[in-house]
């Protein structure tokens, strides 16, 4: 019988996408994140940043948003890519809802793809309830579509960002077969990224690190998204090759993964 690859993996990102949207945890981080852009948005922190309700005071807002959505992402996404593989691996869920062969290269990038949406989701909210929220109650933009311009290059960053930790994290939980220890690993690794940085232990990673990818792509020297001036072309034709190198990055952890996970036929 034809097995339709691309229909398995369909399938397999629904049932994870529906897995995670469905779990406990997804209406508290919706809150949290909810709250974050509603207190952000009534625009305290830059009324005392700047002095008062401006252009200027409104990207800045929108950019410190974009950073705790970003945080709070890496942290959602290293913890369900964890958990992921793990669960897969204790209850094998996926062989009932799913006809046989599947095979894990199937598996995983159907579960890469079903995180990668929820992330996804995720963002998408957090800065549109945000850019809303701001032009309500704190600064309405002059130029409504550049903004919206400029939110729109904020979910992109912060999902590739969230994307290349996620391919991280079920990586992590591949090789560390043991729950206890590949989350430990996590941590780990969220701390040393995203709070010690990299240059403190090999100062020859800093342009290898996620987090300093997502910074050079958010505030570099070349295009800052904070400036009022910066065009969406501008922008794309500072950081089209940073995107680029960003994007294959994601896709060889993701092999990586793949070609330690695959070594076995099928499920």
């Amino acid at each position: 019988m034809y097995r339709n690859p691309f229909n398995v993996l369909i399938n397999i990102a629904l049932n994870e996408f529906a897995r995670v949207f469905y779990h406990p945890m997804t209406p508290v981080i919706v809150l949290l994140l909810s709250f974050l852009a509603v207190l952000n948005g009534a625009g305290g922190t830059a009324a005392n940043f700047i002095g008062g309700p401006d252009e200027a005071g409104l990207y800045y807002c929108i950019g410190q948003t974009f950073m705790f959505t970003s945080i709070y992402g890496v942290v959602v996404a290293v913890f369900i890519g964890v958990m992921s593989v793990a669960e897969e691996r204790r209850n094998h869920s996926l062989n009932i809802v799913l006809s046989k062969p599947v095979y894990r290269r199937d598996l995983l990038a159907g579960k890469f793809l079903g995180l990668n949406c929820y992330m996804l989701a995720i963002i998408v909210y957090s800065m549109l309830l945000a850019g809303l929220v701001l032009s309500l109650f704190y600064f309405t933009p002059t130029n409504p579509l550049d903004f919206l311009a400029k939110i729109v290059i904020y979910v992109i960053i912060a999902f590739c960002y969230t994307s290349i930790t996620l391919a991280i994290a079920l990586l992590i939980s591949i090789i560390f077969r043991d729950l206890l220890i590949s989350t430990t690993v996590a941590i780990a690794y969220i701390f040393m990224d995203g709070y010690v940085g990299w240059t403190w232990l090999l100062p020859g990673l800093r342009n290898f690190s996620p987090r300093s990818a997502m910074c050079n792509l958010y505030i570099s020297s070349a295009a800052n998204l904070q400036s009022t001036s910066l065009t969406v072309s501008q922008w794309f034709s500072a950081n089209l090759l940073n995107l680029f190198f960003l994007a294959a990055a994601i896709v060889l952890i993701c092999l990586v993964a793949m070609s330690v996970y695959t070594k076995g036929d099928n499920l």
